[in-house]
């Protein structure tokens, strides 16, 4: 696992090959198993600027924002 800021507010989390996209604290897209992924919710315009230049021009399935926020769940109450 590897955090890489890749902007003014703007991380990657990588886990294996899969990225999980951070915009400011919130995961609002994702690289997994060779399909992207981003936040169906209407965050702000800064965030999905974040979001496009994530994306790079690739397509990406919307998905809820609860999709996100399970990516990054602590199953096991490590952080508890």
């Amino acid at each position: 696992m590897k955090i890489r800021p890749i902007g003014t507010n703007m991380t990657v989390l990588e886990v294996g090959t899969d990225e999980i996209f951070f915009s400011y604290e919130m995961p609002v897209a994702a690289w997994i198993k060779g399909k992207c992924y981003k936040t169906s919710y209407k965050h702000s315009s800064t965030t999905g600027r974040h979001i496009n230049k994530f994306l790079d021009g690739r397509r990406a399935v919307e998905m809820s924002q609860q999709f996100f926020d399970d990516l990054i769940k602590d199953e096991d109450g490590m952080f508890d």
